[in-house]
């Protein structure tokens, strides 16, 4: 059940993927939050690094859990350049790999830091 999480997210970052340019066309708001960078650095660590949790908590090894959000995020970013961008993969995509790489690297050292205090001295 708990490989079940990491699925589900997997999905619903991909959904969401098709769904972001529709919903903040509709808004300037969102539409002008959705173009700060920050809010995009943000956003991509919170998605991936909720990935990596969720892969490490279904049992998946350190590894596995960084090859299923990283793989997961090249999907995604394929997605983006063949719906939205129509373009070739460039620098601006491995920003956005490099982040998520980022969210790998801090779930997992705090994934072990926690373990190592939960081991009896």
């Amino acid at each position: 059940m708990k490989a079940a999480w990491a699925v589900l997210w997997s999905v619903t970052i991909l959904i969401g993927t098709a769904l972001v340019a529709p919903v903040t066309a509709r808004s300037r708001l969102l539409d002008d939050l959705a173009r700060l960078e920050v809010v995009h650095v943000f956003a991509h660590l919170v998605l991936y690094g909720t990935l990596t949790a969720l892969g490490l908590r279904a049992g998946l090894s350190p590894a596995r859990a960084a090859a299923l959000t990283i793989g997961v995020a090249i999907v995604q970013e394929g997605v983006q350049l063949v719906f939205f961008a129509r373009r070739a993969p460039g620098l601006p995509e491995l920003f956005d790999l490099a982040v998520d790489g980022v969210a790998v690297a801090l779930v997992t050292l705090v994934a072990r830091s926690r373990s190592k205090m939960a081991e009896p001295s």
